[in-house]
Formats: structure tokens, sequence, C-alpha cells
């Protein structure tokens, strides 16, 4: 039985095209996922189980903090790209009106609102954030239950200042997957089409939703499949796959 953690990369919605239906194939699968949920509130829905078989636990951004003030899980990305652009000395005001709509940028919304408490926090806390993901792998190998972790973004592990491949044995694994850079290397310019990005599986193409499942097969079911994920699926116009899961 897999229980499953994550953000939009594992959500789930019995779709056949994708990597948690072919790991129904072998046995029951559970999803606790949700589009912008952090690793925080992963770990949270984690340790309200009080049992499991197999898991698998998404790595999400270690800046995506779950704010109480948030309208949702999403609008934790606008409260760091606020805080960053404060730092940098720009016009928040500017800077809002300029960003995407509704993803929580909104002059006077909750996030700009409450932009000097997100500062403090992410200036005083700063060390541990880094290290999050780090400590996060320490509790789940300290579980002591077949555990294979993921990474959705490029520079989750990189702040870490040990060996974090160290931890990885018969029973534990972290796989830097960076499955962002997988969702953008799809393109041959690495520039996402939202025509296409709307309408695919957790932001990746078929092609890769069967790499990510022979990641997963070769840790738990020790069989030797391609981890090689593939690039440039699409040159600039691509066909539109299956249904798109976040919000």
């Amino acid at each position: 039985m897999f229980w499953i953690f994550g953000d939009s990369y594992s959500a789930y919605n019995n779709d056949l095209h994708c990597w948690q239906s072919k790991l129904k194939e072998h046995e029951p699968v559970f999803v606790e996922a949700e589009g912008g949920r952090s690793t925080y509130d992963s770990l949270r829905e984690l340790q309200k189980r009080s049992s499991y078989d197999k898991v698998i636990f998404l790595l999400t951004d270690k800046t995506r903090l779950p704010f109480s003030f948030i309208d949702k899980p999403t609008h934790s990305g606008a409260a760091y790209d606020m805080y960053k652009a404060y730092k940098n000395g720009d016009n928040i005001e500017e800077f809002c009106n300029e960003a995407e709509i509704g993803e929580g940028y909104e002059v006077g919304g909750r996030v700009h609102s409450n932009l000097e408490s997100i500062t403090k926090i992410y200036d005083t806390f700063d060390p541990e954030i880094k290290m999050w993901p780090f400590y996060t792998c320490l509790f789940l190998k300290w579980l002591n239950v077949k555990t294979l972790v993921l990474t959705t973004e490029k520079n989750i592990l990189e702040d870490i200042p040990y060996d974090w491949k160290e931890l990885n044995d018969e029973k534990f694994k972290i796989v830097d997957t960076q499955l962002r850079e997988v969702c953008g290397n799809e393109f041959h310019d690495g520039i996402i089409r939202q025509e296409i990005e709307q309408n695919r599986l957790n932001h990746l193409s078929y092609p890769n939703h069967e790499i990510l499942y022979n990641i997963i097969s070769n840790f738990f079911y020790d069989t030797n499949l391609s981890e090689e994920f593939i690039s440039n699926i699409y040159q600039v116009d691509g066909e539109q796959v299956d249904k798109f899961i976040y919000d």
C-alpha cells in the first residue's frame, strides 16, 4: 500500500495516464496532495497517520511556508516573491501590479497586508528554512518504513552542508528529480506553453510519467527500468495531453 504526499506534481484524479495509476496496478494507492502544498503541510498530513506501508514523499519549494493568513496554499509562492522584491528595494505596489493575477499578489490582499510579518519570519528563520528538507528527510528515515523522497525544485538540496546521499539505503532513498526542471525541459527552449501546460497531468506529459514510475518501481520493486527523463517533447506547438491538476 502506497501513501503519497506532496503538491500538484503528485495530485491524483484517477486518470489512467499518470504514474499513480501505474502504481495502482500493483497495490492500493492513497494520495494526500494538492497544488501549492508545502513540505511543512505534507509532513503534517503524514503525521496524522498512525501506520504506513510504502511512502512516496515530495520535497517542495523550501521557501513555501504555510502562513496562517494566506487564502490558499499557492499564495505562499507570492509571499516569498514579494519578500525578495522588498529586500531588493523594488516598489512593491508596482511589483504586485505586474505579477500574475489571482495568485496572491493583489495590493491590499492578505500577502501584501502581512508583508512586514512575512519579512520578519524569512529573516529570522532563514538558516532553518534552508535546512528544512534535510530535517524532513531525517524524520522520514526515522519512521523506518520503505520510503522514496523526490524533489520538485532545482535548489531544494543545494544549501545542505551534508552529504544527504549518505542517508540512502535499501529502505530509504532520496532522488533529486527536480520535477519543475523536467517540466520545462519538455519544451525545446525551456519555455512552458500554457496551451499545453493546462492540459497535461501533474505538469508532466505521459512519457515522463512513465519515467517517474520507473524511478519508483526500481526502488520499491527492484526493477531495472530507465530513469532518464525525456526532453524536447515539444518543439513549439504540441499536442494537448489529458488533464492538468492544480488547485
